[in-house]
């Protein structure tokens, strides 16, 4: 079983703290169901809400 998690903040290289406690979330919930995952992050910080509205789009194509 695969999990997708959805989110506007997820720690990166740049950003190592930004969002912490939704990784450690998302390890958590992989540990106890021993399945993988994939984080599609929305970076709405960068270019404000059209990027909610990109991600409508997106997203169906990641789930396959």
């Amino acid at each position: 079983m695969r999990i997708l998690f959805v989110t506007n903040m997820f720690p990166s290289g740049e950003k190592p703290v930004f969002g912490i406690f939704v990784k450690e979330q998302v390890e958590d919930i992989t540990a106890r169901l021993s399945c993988k995952y994939d984080v599609y992050y929305i970076k709405s910080a960068l270019r404000g809400n059209l990027m909610y509205l990109v991600s409508l789009f997106r997203i169906p194509f990641k789930l396959l």
